[in-house]
């Protein structure tokens, strides 16, 4: 049985909360793990799926789970760019932060090559419900 990209993160986002993230790191917040799959979730479906993000939707998502913003936002895209190989600000890694955007992309590219149209059709089907993107 094939697992869709949804359930790859939904497996992935559950084990997490179930064992716990690396050692060396605290363990993250529901608010920020929603925070941080969501984030990610939008990134990868503009970027590989040509999903478009809605104007402040990640921004209202922060404020009403009780995130901060600009605090987790430069995490996760520092924590993005470290995983990707980018140039990134040190000093803006969290890590638990870079923990969960680890394992996040792990099941990304893990679930991406078997069946990219429908790994994009899941991620956008899970976004759209939260309206954070439009195709």
């Amino acid at each position: 049985m094939q697992m869709t990209l949804r359930n790859t993160i939904i497996s992935t986002a559950l084990a997490c909360l179930t064992f716990g993230t690396a050692a060396l790191a605290e363990p993250i917040s529901a608010p920020d793990k929603v925070y941080v799959t969501a984030r990610l979730g939008v990134l990868v479906a503009t970027k590989a799926c040509g999903a478009k993000e809605v104007d402040g939707a990640i921004v209202r998502l922060a404020d009403r789970t009780g995130v901060d913003f600009d605090k987790t936002e430069a995490a996760v895209m520092a924590g993005y760019n470290a995983y990707a190989g980018l140039t990134y600000k040190r000093s803006d890694l969290i890590p638990n932060i870079t923990v969960e955007v680890e394992n996040f992309m792990d099941a990304v590219l893990t679930a991406f090559p078997s069946n990219r149209a429908e790994s994009c059709a899941d991620l956008i089907s899970a976004l759209k419900v939260q309206k954070l993107i439009v195709e």
